[in-house]
């Protein structure tokens, strides 16, 4: 959490604006990488963490040789990384997010898309990213009870990713009846 002068939070989009502003995401993305593999020894954590990346991290070859030496100095909780990017990101750097997601899997880490969306990324280019999870754009999900053309489209991602091996997570599910249809077809997790 980050303070203003006058003591009221940062919020955290804008926060991460500033940081892209100065071009310092690549060390802020390492600055977060060293705090999260921090806290899992201190707090003794188990569970999977997600680690949010800019772009200019995933496209940066310094960058990607200095994970891959964090994470073989800190091998014993590599699976425990979730790297994330977004869709819009992906599809802007794709052969730089290929080559990162072979890498951060050499590892044992995973990756997770977020706010996958069809405009950006088609089901067929999933085969070639070998993703570990997909997180589901709230437009697909807005409504989705009542809507028959996003339920087909979730209902073949869904079976896609099942497939493939992939878990596919919806976030953020406003309405109770699209949470309701959405966690009846069996989606890895939803959240609310």
């Amino acid at each position: 959490i980050i303070n203003s002068n006058d003591g009221q939070k940062v919020p955290t989009a804008t926060f991460i604006s500033i940081v892209e502003q100065y071009n310092q995401s690549i060390d802020f993305d390492k600055m977060v990488i060293e705090k999260v593999i921090k806290d899992i020894y201190e707090k003794d954590i188990t569970h999977e963490l997600l680690i949010n990346l800019s772009a200019g991290s995933v496209s940066s070859s310094s960058f990607i040789s200095w994970l891959e030496n964090i994470i073989n100095s800190n091998y014993k909780v590599a699976s425990q990384f979730v790297f994330s990017l977004n869709a819009l990101n992906i599809f802007q750097n794709y052969q730089s997010f290929l080559d990162f997601t072979k890498t951060v899997q050499k590892l044992k880490s995973k990756v997770l898309v977020k706010r996958y969306d069809m405009k950006y990324l088609e089901i067929s280019s999933l085969k070639d990213l070998k993703i570990d999870y997909i997180r589901l754009s709230s437009e697909y999900t807005n409504e989705i009870s009542q809507n028959v053309k996003k339920q087909k489209f979730v209902t073949s991602l869904h079976t896609y990713c099942e497939l493939s091996g992939i878990h596919l997570i919806a976030y953020n599910v406003e309405k109770e009846e699209d949470y309701v249809y959405i966690t009846d077809t069996c989606i890895y997790a939803a959240s609310r």
